[in-house]
């Protein structure tokens, strides 16, 4: 090796410097966000010539762009999950409060309550209860203590 060349990778909303004299003082007044660099190594004694750091410009901005797209996947996954998750426990609250005559609250705070207790997670109960894998108590009607 005979010379390392670094890009810095910008996320899609911020421009990403081209290569070349001076892109550290060009990075460091850029707003945009690093999300990561491109290391190039050199085999040649020669400077890259323009149409060199052209084409690593634009390497550049499509590993910056490839590396956006994969964490909006992975956001939307989450999202997804998240939405899942949360419709199975409004199933379960539901079930819950018309079991138990009780409000909604209740029921969460019931479902929460006894996730917390047996270390699983509040969707995992959830899911059990609507799939009527849950029974008895806490999760059958709601019988007074005298």
């Amino acid at each position: 090796m005979r010379a390392v060349l670094t890009v810095p990778l910008r996320d899609e909303g911020g421009a990403v410097p081209e290569p070349g004299p001076g892109p550290a003082r060009q990075a460091a007044t850029d707003r945009s966000a690093l999300v990561g660099v491109l290391v190039v190594y050199l085999h040649d004694d020669d400077p890259p010539d323009t149409a060199t750091h052209a084409a690593l410009g634009f390497l550049a901005k499509a590993c910056a762009l490839g590396l956006a797209h994969q964490a909006a996947l992975r956001r939307a996954d989450e999202l997804q999950r998240a939405l899942s998750s949360r419709i199975v426990i409004e199933q379960a609250k539901g079930m819950l409060a018309e079991r138990r005559h009780s409000t909604p609250d209740e029921a969460f705070r019931t479902l929460r309550a006894y996730a917390r207790s047996h270390r699983q997670a509040l969707h995992q109960v959830a899911r059990d209860l609507v799939e009527a894998r849950l029974v008895g108590p806490p999760f059958g009607p709601w019988e007074p203590n005298s």
